[in-house]
C-alpha cells in the first residue's frame, strides 16, 4: 500500500466554475485522495471560485504568467522553474487545448514520464484565424510531447489530434461525469425552487453557460423574443456570469424583455435551478461535448442545441433535439413550444448513469488509469537510469 497519494498536476488558466473545471472537481471530490491528489498550476491571477474547496481537499493552487505574446517567454520560464523545483510531479496533466504543447515540451524535457494532453473542446472558426492557424501549427508538436491524449468527445478528439490520430486509436475519450444525484428530478425542490423565483405559474426557459461569443446569447435571445409571442408566461432564466453580461443585458432592455429574464449570476446550485425549468435552450457556436446538457437531461428537461457543433455524445436520452443554427428563431420557438405540449417529466439518472457519466464509476476508472500510468511512467524513468 503506498504511502503517500499520488501527486497529479493540473494545468489550467483557472479553476472558476466552466465544464471543464466543473468535471475536473467532480472526478476530484470522488476520487480517493489517500491514493490520488490533485494540485492545480493557474494562469489565472486571481483567487478561482473552486480555490477554497481544492485547498480544504488536500490540493495545492499555484499562480504563473499567462500564456501569451507578450508574456510567452516568461510563462516558459515559469513552467520550467515549477517543475525544477517541484520534482516529484510524475504527472502532468494539460488542459490548454493546442497550447498544451508548451508546457508538456517543457515538462518532457524536466524528466515528467506522464505527460497527459486534454481536448475539451470543438472550435469552429475561420481556417485563417490565428486561433486556427496556432491549433494547425501545435498540433505535430503536441503528438510529440504527449504520452496520453484524452478528449471529452470524439468530435474534440478529432478536432485537436486528427482523424488519422483517432483513427489509429491514440486517443482516450474521458467523460465527463457528472454527480447525477445532484440533478435528479424532485417534484418538492421544483416547487420550491419555483416559489423562491416566483415563477409558479410560468414557463421557464433555461440556459447556463459563461456570457461569451462562443454560448451565443444574442441568438439565444432572439428564440426567447419568439416563444415568448406564443407564451405570454414565459420567463428566460440565465445563469451564469462573463465579459458580455452587460452587452446581453442592453439588448434585454431594447426588446422590452427585462420583466421576463432573470440573470442569477454564478452560481454553485445549478442541479437545483434546473429543478424550476421546463426547456433548456443552448445553441452554442462551438463546444466539446456541453456537459451542461448531460446535467440538463438527468434533470429531466427537454433540451435543444446546436446542430454539427455540439458533440453526437451529448444525446444520451431521446430529451435531446439537435437544431441547425442556420434555422431562424421562430423555428426553434416552435419546435421548444410543441415539445413542451406533449411531455411529461420525470428522471432521468439510470439511463443517463448506463451512458458512463456517474461520477463515483468514472473517478474510480481515472483513479486507476493515473496510478498504473505512474507506475509505468515510473518504472521506465528508473530503467533509463
Amino acid at each position: 500500500m503506498q504511502k503517500e497519494p499520488i501527486r497529479v498536476l493540473h494545468l489550467l488558466h483557472s479553476m472558476n466554475r466552466g465544464g471543464a473545471e466543473t468535471m475536473l472537481m467532480n472526478y476530484y471530490r470522488k476520487i480517493d485522495r489517500k491514493r490520488v491528489q490533485f494540485d492545480f498550476l493557474l494562469t489565472y491571477q486571481g483567487i478561482s471560485d473552486y480555490e477554497k474547496e481544492i485547498m480544504d481537499m488536500g490540493g495545492k493552487v499555484f499562480h504563473i504568467t499567462p500564456c501569451t505574446l507578450q508574456s510567452y517567454w516568461n510563462y516558459k520560464k515559469d513552467i520550467r522553474e515549477f517543475l525544477t523545483v517541484h520534482p516529484q510531479y510524475k504527472i502532468v496533466h494539460s488542459h490548454n487545448s493546442s497550447k498544451s504543447a508548451i508546457p508538456l515540451k517543457i515538462a518532457k524535457e524536466c524528466g515528467v514520464p506522464v505527460r497527459i494532453s486534454h481536448s475539451h473542446n470543438m472550435f469552429l472558426s475561420n481556417p485563417y484565424s490565428l486561433k486556427e492557424c496556432m491549433r494547425k501549427l501545435l498540433r505535430n508538436p503536441l503528438k510529440r510531447v504527449s504520452t496520453h491524449n484524452f478528449a471529452c468527445s470524439k468530435e474534440a478528439g478529432i478536432w485537436l489530434y486528427g482523424e488519422k490520430y483517432w483513427n489509429e486509436g491514440k486517443v482516450k475519450i474521458l467523460k465527463n461525469a457528472i454527480d447525477l444525484e445532484k440533478f435528479a428530478y424532485v417534484p418538492e425542490m421544483r416547487t420550491k425552487m419555483r416559489q423562491q423565483f416566483g415563477v409558479e405559474d410560468k414557463y421557464v426557459v433555461g440556459h447556463v453557460g459563461r456570457f461569451a461569443p462562443q454560448k451565443n446569447h444574442t441568438f439565444l435571445l432572439d428564440i426567447f423574443c419568439e416563444i415568448k409571442k406564443q407564451e405570454k408566461n414565459a420567463v428566460l432564466l440565465l445563469v451564469g456570469d462573463g465579459e458580455l453580461r452587460p452587452e446581453i443585458e442592453e439588448k434585454v432592455k431594447k426588446l422590452d424583455l427585462w420583466d421576463s429574464v432573470i440573470f442569477t449570476g454564478v452560481r454553485d446550485d445549478v442541479g437545483k435551478l434546473m429543478q424550476m425549468m421546463d426547456v433548456f435552450v443552448m445553441p452554442s457556436l462551438f463546444e466539446g461535448l456541453g456537459i451542461v446538457l448531460i446535467e440538463a437531461q438527468t434533470a429531466g428537461l427537454p433540451c435543444f442545441t446546436s446542430e454539427n457543433v455540439v458533440a453526437k455524445e451529448a444525446k444520451v436520452t431521446e430529451l435531446l433535439k439537435f437544431c441547425s443554427l442556420e434555422q431562424q428563431p421562430v423555428i426553434w420557438a416552435k419546435d421548444i413550444l410543441e415539445k413542451n405540449a406533449r411531455y411529461t417529466r420525470m428522471s432521468q439518472v439510470e439511463q443517463v448513469a448506463k451512458k458512463g457519466y456517474d461520477s463515483n464509476d468514472a473517478a474510480k476508472k481515472l483513479q486507476e488509469f493515473y496510478i498504473r500510468a505512474y507506475r509505468e511512467g515510473k518504472s521506465k524513468q528508473e530503467g533509463g537510469k
